[in-house]
């Protein structure tokens, strides 16, 4: 009898083979990538004693509007290439998303390399995630500008702080990280040496934090960067110089960027490269908690729909979305309004397109009021983190 379920030592180690065939990772670095989700963040679909199937379900919280939406982070998906393309993925996908949706998480994040099958389970585009690299001597900056400090893991909880306060309110897109995505961020999950600075006000505050490690060997040297935070002009400059000084072994840095970020705002362009550009997507579970959980702007309106998602129907029916001092409630109604489903309300809460697109992408079945575009606007997300 075919289970999905939280793995046994032996599946979660036939489901970290599954994922260095699916992906063409290491797999000194798949079984450790399992290990450390293992056993409560790992789901594996187990069929007669085989495991056909499996992914990572890591609990954390997106920022939206200045408010953290609860969600559930999906990554590696990783299906047997035998038994592919006979429904194992979306039997897997939907059990997980029921048990999330059913616990009280309103949202589901993934980032997708088949956006046609999560599109087809209720998953739209929401951000992006952009990773760009550039040479250390295209960076300027002054590494006096501020005290500079190499911090260990006794320091790191102030960092998490500073993030949690500087960056994660007034980015939408980013997450409320759990303990595994601080590993990444601090880039504490790779092999070899790991380095955490923070820069210091002339009070002693923390104002900044960058951290990186190495990949490679001379000359062709990477940093890959896992997280960069300055919240002052100070603190941006002596990290910018900081990171200019590696020029001496590192011939290139890669990070995840957004154009607000200090980094991208002071590189010397055109310099950086694009390494990739992709699409985060998300799919709402539970509309009525979404919505009472997302931040709207600060603005009086309605806007009317009748929900549907066929995936979920515990919530179908006529509703009004009523916004008040950038909060929203979800209202049964009587009256009807087009029919919007999970991908409609994904692109709307996100702001990935205007209420007027929302027809002629085949999300609407009617046309929208000039109210919703009060309670919907347009903005743009970046999800730094991997997952």
């Amino acid at each position: 009898m075919a289970e999905i379920r939280e793995p046994g030592l032996g599946e979660a180690e036939a489901y970290a083979e599954l994922l260095w065939q699916s992906f063409g990772l290491d797999q000194a670095f798949c079984e450790a990538l399992v290990e450390r989700h293992f056993p409560d963040r790992v789901r594996v679909f187990v069929d007669e004693g085989r495991v056909l199937g499996g992914l990572f379900a890591d609990p954390q919280g997106q920022s939206w509007g200045g408010r953290v939406v609860p969600a559930v982070c999906i990554g590696g998906v990783a299906i047997d290439p035998t038994m592919r393309r006979r429904g194992v993925a979306t039997r897997l996908l939907t059990a997980v998303l029921d048990e999330f949706r059913s616990a009280g998480t309103p949202l589901a994040v993934l980032h997708a390399s088949n956006h046609a099958l999560y599109r087809k389970l209720g998953f739209e585009h929401a951000g992006l995630r952009q990773v760009v690299s550039f040479h250390p001597r295209d960076l300027t900056g002054d590494p006096r500008a501020c005290t500079v400090e190499r911090v260990g893991p006794d320091g790191h909880a102030a960092l998490k702080a500073l993030y949690n306060s500087a960056v994660l309110p007034h980015r939408d897109g980013a997450l409320l990280r759990s303990d595994l995505r601080w590993q990444r961020a601090l880039a504490l999950d790779r092999g070899g040496s790991a380095w955490c600075l923070a820069t210091r006000d002339s009070r002693g505050h923390l104002t900044g934090y960058a951290a990186w490690t190495t990949d490679g060997r001379l000359p062709g040297l990477t940093a890959r960067l896992g997280d960069v935070v300055a919240t002052t002009a100070a603190s941006a400059a002596a990290l910018r110089g900081v990171l200019a000084q590696l020029e001496a072994t590192v011939s290139s840095i890669h990070t995840a960027i957004a154009p607000d970020d200090p980094l991208w705002w002071h590189l010397q362009h055109p310099r950086a490269t694009p390494v990739s550009t992709d699409a985060f997507l998300v799919r709402v579970l539970d509309p009525l908690r979404a919505v009472a959980r997302w931040g709207f702007p600060n603005t009086t309106a309605t806007a009317s729909f009748t929900w549907s998602d066929p995936r979920f129907p515990q919530h179908d029916g006529a509703y009004t979305l009523r916004v008040r001092d950038g909060r929203g409630t979800l209202e049964p109604s009587r009256g009807g309004g087009p029919t919007l489903g999970p991908r409609g309300l994904t692109a709307l809460l996100s702001g990935r397109v205007s209420p007027l697109q929302l027809p002629v992408l085949d999300l609407l079945d009617g046309a929208p009021s000039e109210a919703w575009a009060r309670v919907f606007p347009r903005r743009t997300a970046y999800l730094r983190d991997m997952f």
